[in-house]
């Protein structure tokens, strides 16, 4: 790490107090405005922006954890620039063809929220203190978890057959690779410069790829604060609110949660290659869509 580098993985005692405080703060002014009979309508834009930071901040290590970990040296507006173009791209295309609704029919067997009780406005509060803890949930259970019960016994039953589906391939595809070439995964590989060049363009195109199904899969924990139909305003502002929050998080290279990713795979080993089968899991994953 450079000198002037922040170590947004190592916070001091100071930068605790105030990430604290500051979420304190937030959780007071939430349980004031509901206390007070504040529409449900901005009780709703307030969680959804903090879920967009907590979800995806807590979903980043397994989405783009490896690739936050490889591209430090990438400036991080530039990775904005392109995951955050992404995200309009793709729920735009949503706004667009699903009748000004952004969920991707994630939520369809969710009845649309007109209040919310006081649990689902501070869950997204609780996964932000959950997350800098450095603790990886399903954030589909704490978020849509609560606002749908009687889900949850298929969730639970998809997901769990999804995760081992994908756990199954991933060594499968990960043992082959291992016979295939075993010197690239030994500590002292000597990269070949012309094949790193190509790998790190996969690992780009991978990236985004996995990121696109990512929000196609998870944005409906989200968006299950927002209204079904958003106007053009509404959409703008939604969208807005995503890109701060997803600028936030490559900002502080994935926050302290990142650690896990750091401290499980070397710097020098985390290259476009690791990508190669990355994606498998949420092609997997996707099959615990809700009906």
């Amino acid at each position: 790490m450079k000198q002037n580098e922040i170590d947004f993985q190592h916070p001091s005692i100071l930068d605790q107090i105030r990430f604290y405080s500051l979420v304190a703060t937030a959780g007071i002014l939430m349980v004031v405005a509901y206390q007070f009979g504040s529409p449900a309508y901005y009780l709703g834009w307030f969680a959804f922006f903090i879920s967009a930071f907590s979800v995806a901040g807590n979903d980043a290590v397994q989405t783009v954890g490896t690739f936050i970990e490889s591209k430090r040296t990438v400036h991080w507006i530039l990775k904005l620039a392109v995951l955050g173009g992404t995200v309009v791209v793709i729920f735009l295309g949503a706004w667009i063809w699903n009748d000004s609704q952004i969920h991707f029919g994630r939520l369809e067997s969710f009845p649309e929220v007109r209040q919310f009780n006081l649990i689902q406005l501070l869950a997204p509060l609780i996964l932000v203190v959950i997350t800098r803890l450095k603790s990886p949930i399903s954030t589909t259970f704490l978020i849509l978890g609560l606002f749908g019960g009687n889900n949850i016994e298929k969730m639970l039953t998809k997901s769990f057959f999804g995760y081992g589906i994908a756990f199954g391939v991933a060594i499968f595809v990960w043992g082959i690779l291992v016979k295939v070439d075993p010197k690239e995964y030994t500590e002292d590989h000597v990269p070949d410069p012309r094949s790193e060049k190509r790998w790190a363009l996969f690992q780009w195109l991978s990236t985004i790829y996995l990121w696109i199904a990512w929000l196609r899969q998870d944005a409906a924990n989200i968006v299950i604060y927002l209204p079904r139909q958003l106007s053009i305003l509404e959409f703008i502002l939604a969208i807005a609110m995503l890109v701060v929050a997803l600028g936030i998080i490559l900002y502080t290279n994935g926050g302290t949660i990142q650690e896990i990713v750091t401290g499980k795979i070397g710097h020098s080993m985390v290259q476009g290659r690791d990508n190669r089968g990355f994606g498998l899991r949420y092609d997997f994953d996707r099959f615990s869509r809700m009906e």
